[in-house]
């Protein structure tokens, strides 16, 4: 534009006419072009201008490059925010700058030189810049274009320069997108937004959110994997010596009045200087601290891992209370939840010693003294406990990813998160990241801290079909026990309507048989709401008597216990307990005695409320549309507004409510099996597999403890789901018949069998599985053998074993565990004995003498 300007003065045009008008006021037309260029500067990509992106410390610009000028400049106001002041100098001699048209606009006397100017997160160079007073901050002449390293293409407007891999990477400013910025957002971040007031317009588009298919597992063993972490060994070796030069280094600013921080030493044990002493050597041998005399001196004391080992600290309360505090600000984590959304596959990097791969600014060391018995040193590298060093290290690593953030890879502190939504990517994001590592010489563990469960819990959530229409379905269960009042009552046996939600809360005996129990049933819900098709309910043993089955028979219906110790199935009557319980505690007296007279007003008031399932009251859908009042609607007039039982308004009010109320429930189903499947995945077990059972599904047997149980059971093999469905979520378990246990169990009390190979522990005898008496099972004989006068003994296999895993036990340890396979092997053997040809007895040719 400046050459522009100049053309234009030096080379006036003829006024010429529009519409009869002449444009004779230059001055106002130049100074129209400069208005008009400054609001279209980024506007299409015919900008007459070439802007690429740089950071000098902390500031960031964009430069103009400009191939007519033979230097470099940058403005007083960028100058200034780069803080280059100090490194401003003064010429012998001004340099007279001269425009296209040869003419001398200004003397420049003051200058920079080499300043580090990063182009990209990997690319630095040393620039050197007059200081020009210019709307522009920085404009980038022939003696930086004139370099090999820098090719420009002004025809597709780009510009690469090499990195300290040798490649070119792109420096260029991309043009913004011509429509508004636009940000997606959670629906639990909308109010944050809201009341902070930072949205200047809002649309809102609702998203059905699709259940997630079936995702391949994430296999760490994979040769690529293995091979890419081979390569990057350098990565995860320990850091050590100088720390190379980086564009972010930790500086201490005080206030004006702070004084120098002094501290006494503090007395240590025999243990604590013996560690101090090692870790003091190993730091002067990093060259992380140095001796110093500095006026400066913070106390040093231990404190005790979790492992028992010492950490060493240093108190520097006194200096952070002197220093200014950093506004950077660490990034929000619900921010960061959100940019993972799709991602499939995860590394997490950790760096090591992370804090102590900072440089501390050279004018700043010396307030990071400490004093110790063995001496007063200083840091090189930033330590733990200044008041601004998480602020300086998310800088940090935000200036050495800032090109892969919230792509691929996400920071916060010394954690780094690559995300990737397919494994081939990932690779390539992973290469990526430890290559800047390697590159900028930061250190990772070779071992991340904090272990992630292997995989999510088998079983996703599928809900029971909603019934047809009310009373089909009903769902009860026994809580308690609660005080006994004068009627024995210590216990509540909630039955609920699957569809209407309406709930019975009947006072009966916890221990009460299952005769008791089918009465008060049959009194208190069958004689008033009708016989249901089904009733879901757990495994309680009073539900799975013969009686019970013979009762429920009699009555037409049929029962749908639920699996052992997994509540999801009975979930209606286990949230009404809680509710119950929790009002319970409210309403009664601190003696606890009139729990039962309470009952009624809790029955009462759980059915006059709105139930979000279906977005009405379990009153009104139960009673046929008629609201049930509360006691202020009876004390209160008002006027009816309900219309007569049997007309066909009332009818038809009915059925809209029916079929809005199974419209909400399929809604609620839908959600609710949304947000439990997030924490599960398919079940991968099906018939014929072989399955370990969790040992908590087992009864204990007497003076057995439950701690030192092995985990699982097994293993024992799969028959067949224990439903329609062959994937589950239950599955029927050939469980061995002296184990008294109900042979159904949930997939999340399930794990996959996966023997181990004999390759994978060579010289090891593979580990049996554990069984419940303390004793494997035999399989099968294979031989016998006896020596002398010893007991027989038998070469036997055990089940789930591998074949070659034989032992030899006696004939007594194998007729007591197993008579049937002792009497079947005997059998056999004595058959194949007796089948056998006796052998010739050898007689001796020999003649007889008689005796003498």
């Amino acid at each position: 534009m400046a050459h522009l300007r100049e053309h234009l003065h030096a080379a006036v045009p003829s006024p010429s006419t529009d519409g009869g008008v002449a444009i004779v006021d230059l001055c106002n037309y130049l100074a129209k072009i400069d208005r008009e260029y400054a609001t279209q500067r980024y506007v299409d990509n015919d900008a007459p201008l070439l802007y690429i992106h740089i950071q000098i410390g902390k500031a960031t610009c964009s430069a103009v490059i400009d191939c007519g000028a033979t230097r470099n400049y940058i403005s007083q106001d960028f100058m200034a925010r780069a803080r280059l002041g100090p490194r401003v100098r003064r010429k012998s001699q001004p340099t007279h700058v001269t425009l296209v048209d040869g003419h001398t606009q200004k003397s420049i006397d003051r200058c920079v030189d080499s300043v580090p100017v990063y182009f990209a997160p990997l690319a630095s160079e040393a620039v050197s810049f007059d200081i020009l007073d210019t709307k522009f901050d920085m404009i980038l002449g022939m003696s930086w274009l004139q370099s090999e390293d820098h090719p420009v293409n002004f025809h597709r407007r780009t510009v690469h320069i090499r990195d300290r891999r040798g490649e070119l990477v792109p420096c260029t400013v991309p043009l913004p997108h011509p429509s508004i910025g636009c940000h997606v957002v959670s629906a639990a971040s909308i109010p944050q937004s809201i009341q902070r007031n930072d949205i200047e317009e809002m649309g809102i588009y609702f998203l059905h959110a699709l259940p997630p298919g079936d995702q391949p597992k994430t296999d760490t063993s994979d040769p690529r994997i293995i091979e890419l972490l081979d390569n990057y060994e350098d990565v995860f070796q320990a850091p050590a010596g100088v720390i190379p030069d980086r564009p972010i280094c930790h500086g201490i600013t005080l206030e004006d009045d702070a004084v120098p921080s002094r501290g006494c030493i503090y007395r240590m044990s025999e243990e604590e200087l013996q560690v101090l002493r090692a870790q003091l050597d190993d730091l002067l041998a990093k060259s992380w601290i140095r001796p110093c005399c500095s006026p400066y001196s913070a106390p040093v004391l231990f404190v005790r891992k979790k492992n028992k080992d010492l950490r060493l600290c240093i108190d520097y309360r006194k200096l952070n209370a002197q220093t200014i505090k950093n506004v950077d600000l660490l990034p929000r984590i619900d921010d960061l939840l959100e940019r993972l959304g799709g991602a499939k596959y995860f590394s997490k990097l950790d760096l090591k010693s992370d804090y102590h791969q900072i440089e501390i600014q050279p004018r700043d060391r010396y307030k990071t003294a400490f004093k110790t018995r063995y001496g007063h040193f200083e840091w090189i590298v930033m330590p733990s406990g200044l008041t601004n060093a998480p602020a300086t290290f998310q800088a940090a690593m935000t200036t050495e990813f800032c090109d892969l953030l919230d792509r691929s890879v996400l920071i916060y502190l010394d954690d780094i998160l690559v995300y990737s939504r397919s494994l081939d990517e990932h690779l390539e994001h992973l290469h990526a990241v430890l290559e800047r590592l390697r590159i900028a010489k930061y250190k990772a563990n070779l071992c991340h801290r904090n272990k992630g469960r292997h995989q999510l819990p088998y079983g996703e959530l599928k809900p029971l079909p909603i019934p047809r229409a009310l009373g089909l379905s009903i769902a009860m269960d026994v809580t308690g026990p609660f005080p006994r009042d004068r009627l024995g009552h210590d216990g509540i046996l909630t039955v609920v309507d699957r569809l209407s939600k309406y709930a019975r809360f009947l006072p009966c005996k916890y221990q009460a048989m299952a005769p008791e129990l089918a009465r008060l049933l049959h009194t208190d819900w069958f004689c008033s709401h009708g016989v249901p098709e089904d009733i879901v309910s757990d495994r309680d043993t009073r539900f799975m008597l013969a009686f019970w089955t013979t009762l429920v028979v009699e009555y037409g219906t049929s029962m749908k216990p639920s699996s052992a110790r997994h509540p999801q199935t009975d979930g209606q009557t286990e949230r009404a307990h809680q509710t119950t319980q929790m009002m319970l505690r409210t309403l009664i007296r601190p003696d606890q005695k009139d729990w039962v007279d309470r009952l009624l007003d809790i029955e009462f008031a759980y059915n006059t409320s709105v139930q979000p399932a279906i977005h009405v009251t379990p009153f009104e859908l139960h009673h046929g549309g008629r609201k049930g009042r509360i006691f202020a609607d009876i004390l209160l007039p008002r006027a009816f507004d309900i219309d007569a039982a049997c007309s066909p308004a009332s009818t038809r009010k009915y059925k809209e409510l029916l079929a809005k109320a199974r419209t909400n429930m399929q809604k609620a189903q839908v959600r609710i099996q949304q947000q439990a499947n997030r924490r599960h995945i398919p079940c991968p077990i099906r018939a014929g597999d072989l399955v370990w059972v969790a040992s908590e599904e087992f009864a204990l047997e007497h003076d057995v403890s439950r701690k030192l149980l092995p985990k699982w059971f097994g293993p024992w093999m799969v028959t067949s789901a224990a439903g329609d469905d062959l994937a589950g979520p239950s599955f029927i378990v050939e469980i061995p018949p002296h184990l008294t246990v109900h042979p159904i169990f949930h997939a999340s009390k399930l794990a996959v069998y996966t023997p181990a190979s004999a390759a994978d522990f060579s010289g090891r005898r593979s580990q049996d599985p554990p069984s419940m008496d303390g004793h494997q099972e035999v399989d099968r004989v294979l031989t016998h053998r006896k020596h002398g006068n010893k007991p027989m003994q038998y070469k036997v296999t055990f089940k789930q074993c591998y074949p070659n895993d034989t032992r030899w036990i006696s004939r007594a340890d194998l007729k007591a565990t197993t008579p049937l396979i002792f009497a079947h092997y005997e059998k056999q053997r004595l058959a194949k004995e007796a089948a056998q040809p006796a052998h010739p007895v050898r007689t001796s040719v020999r003649q007889l003498r008689p005796r003498s």
